[in-house]
């Protein structure tokens, strides 16, 4: 395993513990359940719910752990054969199988209407995998488009951890935010309410 594979795993927990607050402002945006990120915030604050911050953070845990698995095994493995673009593109299916799941799940405990875990129970196999095509789609274009910039950042790079960080920082936000509406859409399709919360 070499150092970008390295780093970009073992930088998970850190990543998703620093990241985690924002995503679920986001989802909650996202889900039209505020107006603004400041309403979000000052309804967080007013009523004392920080906590709430971090719910289902476990599952975002798992989902990264997951997906840089998948996608660095299938990178080492098939990249003498295959470029870049075919390995993201048959990586999303792979990743969306486990990841959908856990998404649905992370998703709804991050609501600000937020559902209990223990009401997942009833649920079909169908409720779990709302959304598979979407998600398999940005996870495929994520994956090709991210090795693909990453792979030509890393020319200009040092090889030092902090140089592999930088360049992959670079290239995550600049893939992400073209793929922004695709996450958007998803989002919607796993929980179609439109409250929204007023500041």
């Amino acid at each position: 395993m070499n150092r970008g594979s390295t780093l970009s795993i073992y930088s998970v927990p850190i990543y998703v513990t620093l990241s985690y607050p924002i995503d679920m402002i986001k989802v909650n945006l996202q889900n039209r359940m505020y107006q603004t990120t400041t309403h979000c915030i000052k309804d967080i604050v007013n009523k004392n719910q920080y906590t709430k911050l971090y719910n289902g953070f476990r599952y975002g845990i798992i989902n990264q752990f997951t997906k840089k698995a998948i996608q660095y095994n299938m990178y080492t493995k098939l990249m003498p054969n295959h470029n870049p673009i075919m390995v993201g593109l048959m990586s999303g299916p792979i990743i969306s199988i486990i990841y959908t799941p856990l998404s649905v799940i992370k998703m709804k405990l991050q609501s600000v209407n937020m559902i209990k875990l223990n009401n997942f129970h009833n649920k079909d196999i169908k409720w779990f995998y709302k959304g598979f095509i979407i998600n398999t789609m940005k996870e495929s274009l994520f994956g090709s488009a991210f090795i693909l910039s990453y792979l030509h950042t890393q020319k200009y790079s040092s090889g030092s951890y902090l140089s592999i960080f930088m360049y992959g920082s670079i290239s995550y936000a600049l893939i992400w935010s073209f793929l922004i509406p695709i996450d958007t859409i998803r989002t919607r399709v796993y929980k179609k309410r439109k409250n929204t919360i007023r500041g």
